[in-house]
C-alpha cells in the first residue's frame, strides 16, 4: 500500500486518511487535488476504483471519487469501497460533462456531489475529518472593480462597497491611474479579447490580489486564469457570495490557489 503524506512525515494523531480515487491530473480536478495534497494530514491516491479495492488504504475517513463524465456507472464497485471503509464519508467530484445528467451522479451513487468549479467553497468541509482546519484570512479593505461600463460594474461595486474600506470602479483603460488597492476585481467585460497576462501587466502597482469574475467558465479558462496570476476565479452570478466573503472579516478556507 502506497500512502502519500501531505506536509507531515506522519498522519496527525486523531485524524484519518483522505482516499482520492480518479485522475488527479485532469484539468477539472488538479487544483482540488493540489489543495488536498497540502491540506490534509494523510492522503492515499488510487487511480481507479479497481485499484482502490485491490489496495485498500488504512484509516479512511473521507473518500473523493472523481467523475469526468456520467458514464459508465460503477455503483457496485463504489459501494464495495465504502464497505471497506465503514467510517468514511463518501463524496463525488464531478466534471463539466456531468452537468445536466439525469439522474444526477449524486442520485446514481447515493452520496453528495460537488461540481468541479465549486470545490473551493464546498470540499474543505469534508476534509476536517482528515486534519484540515479553517485558516484565518484577512479581509480586503480597499477594492478596485474593473469593468467595461457602469452597468457591468454595478453588481460587483455594490458587493465591494459592503466592506469597511473604499471601493471604486474604473474602465480597463484607466487601470494605470489607480494604485495601492488590496484587491482588483476584473469583470470579464474588461478582459474580453485580451490575454489575462496582458490584463494583469496593466496593473502597475506591486501590491494587490487579483480576482477574475466571469461567466461561462470551463476547466481550461479557469486554469489559464490561475496560471496568468489571478488569485481567485469566481463564477458570476452564482458565486457572488464568495466576493462578499472577501470583504468581510472571516475564517476562510485557506486555499493556496483559489478559483
Amino acid at each position: 500500500m502506497t500512502v502519500q503524506l501531505a506536509g507531515n512525515t506522519q498522519a496527525a494523531e486523531g485524524f484519518g486518511t483522505l482516499l482520492w480515487i480518479g485522475d488527479r491530473d485532469h484539468e477539472a480536478f488538479f487544483d482540488a487535488y493540489d489543495f488536498c495534497d497540502t491540506a490534509v494530514s494523510q492522503l492515499a491516491y488510487r487511480k481507479s476504483m479497481t485499484d482502490a479495492i485491490r489496495r485498500p488504504a488504512s484509516s479512511v475517513r473521507t473518500i473523493v471519487l472523481c467523475l469526468e463524465h456520467d458514464t459508465p456507472l460503477h455503483r457496485a464497485a463504489f459501494q464495495s469501497i465504502c464497505e471497506l471503509h465503514p467510517e468514511c464519508k463518501p463524496l463525488l467530484l464531478t466534471g463539466p460533462l456531468c452537468a445536466g445528467s439525469r439522474p444526477s451522479p449524486a442520485e446514481q451513487y447515493g452520496c453528495n456531489a460537488i461540481r468541479w468549479d465549486r470545490w473551493e467553497s464546498e470540499l474543505p468541509a469534508y476534509l476536517r475529518r482528515c486534519g484540515w482546519a479553517n485558516q484565518p484570512q484577512p479581509a480586503a479593505h480597499s477594492i478596485l472593480v474593473v469593468a467595461s461600463d457602469a452597468e457591468n460594474a454595478r453588481a460587483l461595486l455594490s458587493i465591494a462597497s459592503s466592506g469597511k474600506g473604499p471601493a471604486v470602479w474604473c474602465r480597463p483603460e484607466q487601470v494605470g491611474m489607480v494604485q495601492q488597492m488590496d484587491e482588483i476585481w476584473w469583470d470579464d467585460s474588461a478582459t474580453k479579447g485580451v490575454s489575462l497576462g496582458d490584463v494583469l501587466s496593466s496593473w502597475k502597482s506591486s501590491s494587490g490580489r487579483h480576482v477574475w469574475v466571469a461567466g461561462d467558465l470551463s476547466p481550461t479558462t479557469k486554469a489559464a486564469a490561475l496560471q496568468a496570476g489571478m488569485e481567485a476565479v469566481i463564477a458570476k452570478p452564482a458565486e457572488y457570495w464568495r466576493l462578499l466573503d472577501r470583504v468581510c472579516e472571516r475564517s476562510d478556507t485557506g486555499i493556496r490557489r483559489a478559483a
